[in-house]
């Protein structure tokens, strides 16, 4: 019996090693899948990336001021209260548009935060606040809505969470989509990305939480350019 707990002992460290790998495997295949579904939808829409009402500045038409650490939400609580007097936001539309109509595509199998799928899965059919575990952008680094006015290509358009910390899906690095749809992995072994993002929830609609999402993409965008 002591022969087998050793050999457990040893061999569980590899297998929560193989589990991790291929859960971050799977979250990559969604990111891709996801970053094709901006691009089909872009390719319909006159080059323009889905819309987010969080990116819109303070008194335009359907704003709620920039906010883009809300930019994980799919649907907003209110059915009338979003663009285009609906409720879908940013990759949302993918979903309410059908060109990616799998809710498990917005999840990431290794979150363990407050948004799984679990949570959500009797809502997609209904109505309801919807979050995944997916941060979308909405435009370049160069501040562009449109797809292929996007510089350099190699730019990071979605990524894992970053809202706050417990979005983080992984430990010790982010899967990122690039404009270009391929999916890179980017290492934090320090933890560095991770330390940008608030700990906790913060209180009300406040420029914090858009300055830490901020400097996560100037982040992102620095490994991708240097990735070792």
């Amino acid at each position: 019996m002591s022969v087998v707990m050793v050999l457990i002992a040893i061999l569980m460290p590899s297998l929560r090693s193989a589990q991790d790998m291929a859960r971050r495997v799977v979250c990559a295949s969604n990111l891709r899948q996801i970053a094709l579904g901006i691009a089909i939808y872009a390719d319909e829409q006159g080059g323009v990336l889905p819309p987010s009402m969080f990116l819109r500045p303070s008194g335009t038409f359907g704003s709620r001021g920039i906010q883009t650490d809300e930019m994980i939400t799919l649907r907003l609580e209110n059915p009338l209260g979003g663009l285009y007097g609906q409720a879908w936001d940013g990759l949302g539309f993918l979903y309410s548009g059908e060109y990616l109509p799998a809710p498990k595509l917005y999840y990431c199998p290794s979150h363990h935060g407050d948004h799984r799928y679990t949570q959500y899965a009797g809502v997609w059919g209904g109505e309801g606040k919807l979050v995944g575990n997916f941060h979308y952008r909405g435009v370049g680094p160069n501040g562009t809505s449109f797809l292929a006015a996007i510089e350099p290509s190699t730019s990071a358009i979605l990524a894992d969470g970053l809202r706050r910390q417990s979005d983080f899906n992984h430990n010790f690095g982010i899967n990122v989509a690039l404009v270009d749809l391929s999916v890179r992995w980017l290492a934090d072994r320090n933890g560095d990305l991770k330390r940008l993002l608030p700990t906790a929830p913060l209180l009300g609609p406040g420029s914090e939480g858009n300055a830490a999402v901020q400097l996560a993409w100037r982040w992102i965008d620095d490994a991708v350019k240097d990735p070792d």
